[in-house]
């Protein structure tokens, strides 16, 4: 039986990308594959997604979950913030403050005469921008509705440009990195966060960023030549900042969320820690009100205001649905079963070699976070066991944070089934297919550094 859950969660893994590949609807994909696996889990294994709130019915509670825990909770927490900054986004680009900033900023930098430098550096700004967002999707919505367009200006592609902002967001680092007491409370220690970042992960973590860079912009190099990608300088063919008609100060409309983030996340003391979509949401109406005073048809520009509900419906049927199946669709892996099985055979590995089990571990979490989308999935697995081996062979236990924290973290860039992929897809353009295509050498890179970083640590 256990060999039959390990091909059923294959199958539906391989099924996923099949369906992609023909480019069916990634939401409605990725919902009814979860349905089906909660459904055979639940017919395999007595497994109940709802555990002991359950309706008496297997149907019944695919449904339930389906309301409360994928479309609810997912709207409600992830889901809002995306559709907020997405609405903001879609304000500035009605205003054209977005080909404003994007023409203004890409004024000086266009004469680099390596675009491939620039695209690294943005790389770099979004890994590092963590520390003022923790949030990667957040991150991401945000350097889409900004950066990106002025990547485009430069002269580069969609395909690099997108593939520099959704990688550099895979990074998970810092003293402040939510994800460090996540994985440790998995691993069952408690942890210093500044004394584990300043002893042991600051090093791995700038190695990671640097090789990950290294292999993005000559990777990027390679395949834009292969692929005879177009460069994103044909967006703004013809379009100048005076045929825009508005004035050259709308280039700063786009900037007021990140500012407002940054002084409202928490980092300055006295002043209250907002939400993003809090903040994205004030930004939008204080925006459209001024503009609104500030406009000559005042009805029209009062009207435009519709906007942000429109704009709502939009992210959501794009970006949120995506989550929304790809929640689904976790669900139905974890309730197949077949996740635990792969990891059963390092449960129970001797104390006799640190490297061998390090590296065997990680593979399987790869493994295991790509075919789940998750990396929960791996880590509420592989946390005990962490901690059960370094005491047993008298070893570091903090080393193996940085596979929970930052390894298994990364894996989630390899699979088409998550908020992360989604959302660059959508708004840059690029097949998901593409994206991951791209990224997984630097990614697999940076992971690689990590697994090293483990074993020195250790």
């Amino acid at each position: 039986m256990g060999i039959v859950k390990i091909i059923l969660t294959l199958v539906l893994f391989l099924g996923v990308i099949y369906a992609l590949n023909k480019k069916l609807s990634p939401a409605i994909t990725l919902t009814m594959f979860g349905f089906l696996a909660i459904f055979i889990g639940g017919l395999l294994n007595g497994y109940q997604v709802l555990g002991e709130e359950t309706t008496g019915n297997l149907v019944f509670d695919i449904f339930e979950y389906f309301r409360a825990s994928a479309v609810v909770s997912t709207i409600s927490k992830m889901g809002i913030r995306i559709m907020s900054i997405l609405t903001y986004v879609a304000f500035m680009d009605h205003l054209k403050a977005t080909k404003m900033f994007a023409l203004l900023v890409s004024r000086p930098i266009m004469k680099m005469k390596n675009k491939y430098l620039l695209s690294g550096g943005v790389f770099l700004l979004t890994a590092a921008l963590i520390i003022a967002i923790p949030n990667g999707t957040g991150r991401m919505a945000i350097l889409i509705g900004t950066v990106y367009p002025v990547m485009l200006a430069c002269g580069i592609s969609k395909a690099t440009g997108a593939v520099a902002i959704f990688a550099g967001a895979m990074y998970s680092w810092g003293p402040a990195n939510p994800k460090i007491p996540t994985a440790a409370s998995y691993m069952g220690i408690e942890v210093n966060m500044a004394d584990y970042f300043l002893k042991t992960e600051w090093m791995w973590d700038i190695l990671a960023v640097v090789v990950g860079i290294l292999i993005f912009v000559v990777t990027s190099k390679y395949f834009d030549k292969k692929e005879k990608a177009e460069t994103g300088e044909g967006v703004y063919s013809g379009v100048t900042i005076e045929s825009l008609g508005i004035p050259k100060w709308y280039a700063l409309l786009p900037l007021i969320p990140i500012v407002l983030i940054i002084v409202f996340g928490g980092n300055i003391p006295g002043l209250p820690q907002l939400e993003i979509a809090t903040v994205e949401f004030m930004s939008f109406f204080f925006v459209f009100l001024f503009i609104t005073i500030i406009s000559k048809d005042r009805k029209q520009a009062w009207n435009d205001g519709n906007l942000f509900f429109t704009s709502l419906g939009n992210s959501l049927g794009r970006i949120v649905g995506i989550i929304i199946g790809a929640t689904t669709f976790g669900a139905g892996i974890t309730a197949l079963g077949g996740i635990d099985l792969i990891l059963e055979p390092v449960l129970n590995m001797s104390a006799s070699n640190a490297g061998v089990f390090i590296l065997i571990t990680s593979v399987l979490a790869i493994i295991v976070g790509v075919v789940s989308a998750s990396d929960y999935v791996a880590n509420s697995v592989l946390g005990p066991v962490y901690t059960a081996y370094a005491t047993s062979a008298n070893l570091n236990v903090n080393a193996f944070l940085l596979l929970s924290v930052n390894a298994v973290q990364m894996c989630i860039a390899l699979t088409p089934a998550t908020a992360h992929v989604a959302l660059i897809s959508e708004g840059s353009g690029v097949p998901i297919n593409t994206i991951i295509k791209r990224a997984s050498l630097p990614i697999l890179s940076s992971i690689i550094v990590y697994i090293i970083g483990a074993m020195v640590m250790a």
